[in-house]
């Protein structure tokens, strides 16, 4: 084990130090090659998340080409109370580990075990909720294919080593890993698909690959860390975890039952074939999420950087992002409109002729989602959490009070008006619930007449010259 460790201190996961560096390397040399690595690590981090979501939507997408929209629906559904569950359980403790994991290498191996049982408790959680939700799903089938697919969160928690890995600003592995890994089982679903066109099929396969890259990150850790895995967890580790993360454990609980809570209401009034119609819409929203996935991380260290420097540049850096950050988000609403639309009519089929219209509705709430990536970064910079969780409650309240109003009448466009309140709600209405959230709520309301404030600002600055 004492080697282990040694081989660990000559390694490039070691902290950089100007010793490590070489004997000509200065302090700011090593600061600099350390926010080079961060850097890379978060890009790193940015393409695991956007690779895995772009494979599952484009998959989502050839599902609605090779599969009845009846079983398009249940795979669906099925997979948005996947994604409930693992909302609460990969969020909020990531941080804790990371910090354990640097301040005492050798405990590693523990802190990985704590984080590992903690996860494997939740997906426990996980399922037993998911068992309660789909009693409300009126079909067997369904009910069926949800808890089947739930039950991949325990192969998915065999992912927690790979947070060994972003301690050390190595996410490159991981991510090569679990991309890889997902890219070749997307292989096979599809092949399958179209082969066979058979839904049991698929969603065993979407058991495995929740298999094949919790066991590779295992291995993988266990190979470029030479650190045992399976050693008895710390409780201690476990309580402080719980008491840290359960505030955006919630909150990324009822982000993700805000965004689903239409479909669940859609399942139960309607069935699995409204769903589908739904869904499909959804799936390019989707894409257009992902993108202030990408603007939030790039910007995010000159926000931090702002943060502890003057407060007026701060406050006006966070402006000109809320302004770029909606008018951007009109545009990706727009073109995911005109381009949805077009795959819908061509592709798609008259089955799905009316997620046009659901498609319409969500295209609305891009804005709303790239701002809400700057209002996320400016909670989390500064140390919000309890807003963070007050929005998604909001969130949560609005989706579900609309969907019990319209669903039931309007369907798939009533899921649709569902998702959209809750963005909305959640991203910029919730912001006048908190005293701490009233400014950012003053700058959102001012980038929503960005193109006039310049308009006005470049009449002053002309008017001023000729005067």
């Amino acid at each position: 084990m004492k080697g282990a460790y040694q081989r660990m201190s000559s390694s490039p996961n070691a902290q950089l130090t100007p010793e490590a560096a070489g004997s000509g390397s200065t302090a700011s040399d090593v600061g600099k090659e350390h926010k080079r690595r961060a850097v890379g690590s978060g890009l790193w981090n940015v393409l695991h998340a956007g690779g895995t979501t772009g494979l599952n939507t484009l998959f989502g997408v050839l599902l609605i080409i090779g599969l009845p929209p009846s079983e398009v629906g249940i795979y669906n559904y099925a997979g948005g109370v996947v994604a409930l569950g693992a909302a609460m359980m990969t969020t909020g403790f990531d941080s804790f580990v990371v910090r354990r994991i640097l301040q005492d290498e050798q405990k590693a191996p523990q802190v990985l075990a704590s984080a590992l049982v903690l996860r494997e408790a939740l997906a426990a959680f996980a399922l037993m909720m998911a068992i309660g939700l789909v009693l409300t799903s009126g079909s067997l089938t369904v009910a069926m294919a949800a808890v089947v697919m739930t039950s991949a969160l325990f192969l998915r928690a065999l992912e927690t080593p790979s947070l060994w890995f972003l301690a050390h600003l190595r996410s490159r592995t991981p991510t090569i890993v679990v991309v890889s890994a997902s890219a070749v089982l997307f292989c096979v679903k599809v092949i399958s698909l179209f082969t066979f066109g058979e839904l049991w099929i698929l969603i065993a396969l979407f058991v495995l690959e929740a298999g094949v890259c919790g066991v590779s990150i295992c291995l993988t850790y266990r190979r470029v860390s030479g650190l045992p895995f399976f050693v008895s967890p710390s409780w201690a580790d476990i309580r402080h975890m719980l008491k840290e993360a359960w505030p955006l454990m919630v909150a990324g609980g009822a982000d993700q039952f805000a965004s689903k809570v239409g479909m669940f209401f859609l399942q139960a009034v309607h069935g699995s074939a409204y769903v589908a119609v739904y869904s499909a819409a959804v799936r390019f929203t989707e894409l257009a999420a992902m993108l202030p996935v990408v603007f939030m991380t790039s910007t995010l260290p000159l926000l931090v950087k702002f943060s502890q420097g003057d407060s007026g540049v701060y406050q006006r850096y966070l402006q000109k992002s809320y302004d770029r950050a909606f008018w951007l988000g009109v545009l990706a609403g727009l073109l995911l409109w005109v381009a949805g639309s077009i795959v819908i009519t061509v592709i798609f089929g008259d089955d799905y002729r009316e997620s046009i219209t659901v498609l319409a509705i969500t295209s609305c709430g891009a804005p709303f989602l790239f701002m809400g990536a700057i209002y996320t970064k400016w909670t989390v910079t500064e140390g919000h959490y309890r807003v963070l969780l007050t929005r998604y409650f909001c969130g949560a309240v609005a989706a579900t009070t609309v969907a019990f109003l319209v669903v039931d009448r309007w369907g798939p466009v009533g899921a649709g008006v569902a998702w959209l309140s809750a963005i909305v709600v959640g991203t910029y209405l919730s912001t006048l619930v908190d005293r701490r959230s009233w400014k950012a709520a003053g700058q959102m309301s001012k980038a929503f007449v960005w193109p006039i404030r310049v308009t006005i600002a470049f009449l002053r600055d002309r008017l001023s010259k000729q005067g």
